[in-house]
């Protein structure tokens, strides 16, 4: 019995201790799931239980893989009670190796795979490797190889070697020489030398047949000045060197002598020959059967034409001059030469008779004014007409 101080008294009430009264066991896994912590708390304090435990020390009943989770069993050792709990034991997620150029992104412990792979990342092929993959030196194709441009550094002379010196053309630090044998080598081809212009020299070109990194080699030497070798100028053509081509002064241009009987013209320094060209004024007479097709020839001389006819019989001979289909005439008669009776020809007219010609066995040269319609005969040999016709 207790009394207060107020003289009030009390006797102690005892009650028995309720116990401990736990909710069903939890359990939370870390964060890499290598360790589970099992709890429980009393529903009637703040007491707990808890206990950690590894997940090797699980008894695993079904194994999880990378996308499901598995199923074990643990009996606590460090609870008031030991109990038997069923734990789910969470999916490993997958472990993944990185995408490669050939392979996509793969998991390491059951093979699944995401994305695509990355591809090569190819560099150019060079002269000594093929295309080459930056990232895996994973290689495609071949190698260019070189590809050699050359310059003759050295030339060679008859009695020295000389030297050529090779560049890549894919990548100018590819450099290489070689030795060029001197110019009577056999394996040497060479072509006519060559003048632009004898006093200044002129060039050989070589070739030496003999490949050098799977090439020709070609080149020109310098030769020395030389006189020229002069053609003489012809009709056609100026005086020209036969070995540069230079040429000097003027062609002669023909020197013709013509033939009026026949109607050609031909030079007296070449070959040359061609036909006069006819007029349209025609001489028919009685020595050619009145024949209109019977033409002048054009001269040099402005409005006179030409022909000769070669008379083979002593005899008077009629004739007219036809002049775009007018026939003119004149009635009286030459004797031989019109010369002898006038000094500047005898005119025709178109309401004339026929002319007559006294002629000699001999070439008559006929010559025609179409301007004035005056003629002109002469006998060659006798008299000769001042002026080149």
């Amino acid at each position: 019995t207790h009394t207060c101080h107020c003289g009030d008294t009390y006797v102690d009430d005892y009650v028995d201790a309720t116990g401990h009264t736990f909710n069903s066991p939890e359990y939370d896994w870390n964060e890499n799931a290598t360790q589970v912590e099992i709890y429980r708390i009393c529903v009637n304090c703040p007491l707990e239980e808890d206990e950690m435990v590894d997940r090797n020390s699980l008894e695993i009943i079904k194994e999880p893989d990378c996308t499901n989770s598995g199923s074990a069993t643990y009996t606590t050792t460090e609870f008031s009670t030991n109990l038997e709990i069923n734990i789910e034991v969470p999916a490993l997620g997958h472990n993944w190796k990185d995408a490669t150029c050939t392979d996509a992104k793969t998991c390491k412990t059951c093979g699944e795979t995401e994305g695509e792979p990355n591809g090569h990342s190819m560099s150019d092929a060079t002269c000594t490797a093929p295309k080459t993959c930056s990232v895996c030196g994973a290689t495609e194709g071949e190698s260019l190889g070189h590809s050699y441009i050359y310059e003759v550094t050295t030339q060679p002379t008859d009695t020295e070697e000389g030297l050529v010196t090779l560049t890549c053309s894919r990548n100018n630090e590819h450099i290489k020489t070689a030795v060029l044998p001197s110019l009577n080598d056999a394996d040497y081809t060479h072509g006519e030398d060559v003048y632009e212009d004898c006093e200044l020299g002129g060039t050989r070109a070589y070739t030496y047949n003999t490949l050098i990194e799977n090439i020709e080699i070609s080149f020109e030497i310098d030769l020395d000045s030389k006189e020229h070798d002069w053609e003489d100028a012809t009709c056609t053509s100026s005086k020209t060197c036969n070995t540069c081509g230079k040429v000097e002064g003027e062609a002669l241009g023909h020197k013709y002598t013509y033939d009026y009987v026949n109607g050609r013209k031909s030079c007296l320094r070449c070959e040359n020959e061609e036909s006069l060209e006819k007029s349209n004024i025609s001489l028919p007479g009685s020595f050619n059967s009145w024949n209109t097709n019977t033409k002048f020839y054009k001269t040099s001389y402005s409005n006179w034409v030409r022909i000769d006819l070669n008379i083979t019989s002593a005899n008077s001979y009629t004739f007219k001059i036809v002049e775009n289909s007018t026939w003119y005439g004149n009635n009286g008669t030459i004797e031989y030469n019109t010369l002898l009776t006038s000094a500047v020809g005898w005119t025709f007219y178109s309401d004339a008779g026929n002319c007559t010609l006294k002629a000699n066995i001999a070439v008559y040269s006929f010559y025609y004014n179409a301007s004035s319609h005056t003629l002109v005969i002469v006998e060659q040999g006798k008299l000769s007409l001042v002026g080149n016709f």
